[in-house]
């Protein structure tokens, strides 16, 4: 087994303030739709973010200054990708290549200027949520597989113990989702849950549930719930309007928030 980190290229994102007006725009960019996002309704911690945190470098920024943001991130990424490659290059020499798999995926992603916000930070967000998962083993995959069936990065180990032929000795937390490899619109997740404690001296612990339709997010402190948000993800994937206090949504958010307790309790959340 090799397992290979990059821990500076994209993290080097947080040179990009300091780079202005140096970096050039890539062709192409653009500033993503949800971009307007004043964070009317969310959750404090967001806000402290930009005005107190990390994101304060990016006060009085324009457009030009976040599309050059997004530039620098981009680049980064094409940087990362070639070193993959000089990975994978001597690999496909190999006689066991066929046989070999490849896991590229990552921790967090990047705001990329989505409400306005750099970095990551205390929100739950996809641009935060959502990260690469692209699986190679050419002996097992005869053409190339989609799915947009919700995991986890818990399931990684026992899906890769499914596909190496390894009975893992005790129970896992995740579900193996080899199946989707030939049944990609097979459900492994009706629900993912997430978790998320501070950054530096700023400790604003966060749950989180997403379903297809919904995703929740309580802000919790040792036996409190602070604030929360709820967005209806089919009629606003960019996660602007926060719903959890309209009189409407409180069936919708009853259920998740009780679904989001159970996962709680099951995990031993120091929190509750």
């Amino acid at each position: 087994m090799l397992i290979v980190s990059f821990p500076h290229e994209t993290h080097d994102i947080y040179r990009a303030p300091g780079l202005m007006p140096k970096i050039e725009v890539r062709p192409g960019v653009s500033l993503p739709p949800n971009f307007e996002d004043d964070l009317h309704g969310k959750p404090v911690p967001q806000k402290e973010f930009l005005q107190r945190d990390q994101g304060k470098v990016t006060r009085g920024w324009g457009e030009a200054e976040w599309l050059r943001y997004r530039s620098y991130y981009l680049s980064q990424i094409e940087i990362l990708d070639g070193y993959v490659g000089t990975i994978l290059e001597p690999l496909q020499r190999r006689r066991d290549a066929d046989d070999t798999i490849v896991v590229y995926s990552s921790d967090h992603g990047d705001m990329g200027g989505a409400h306005r916000l750099p970095f990551k930070g205390p929100f739950m967000y996809d641009e935060l949520l959502r990260v690469p998962l692209v699986i190679s083993c050419p002996r097992r995959f005869g053409h190339p597989v989609v799915s947009d069936s919700m995991v986890s990065s818990v399931d990684l180990v026992p899906t890769l113990s499914t596909m190496a032929g390894i009975e893992w000795p005790s129970p896992l937390p995740g579900k193996d989702f080899s199946l989707l490899f030939d049944y990609p619109k097979e459900t492994i997740h009706a629900a993912v849950f997430a978790g998320y404690y501070g950054k530096q001296h700023w400790v604003n612990p966060i749950r989180t549930l997403r379903t297809a339709d919904w995703k929740y997010n309580l802000y919790v402190a040792p036996g409190r719930e602070l604030a929360a948000e709820l967005y209806d993800l089919k009629n606003d994937p960019g996660e602007v309007h926060n719903l959890v206090d309209r009189p409407e949504y409180q069936k919708a958010r009853q259920q998740v928030a009780a679904n989001l307790l159970a996962w709680r309790r099951s995990t031993n959340d120091p929190m509750l």
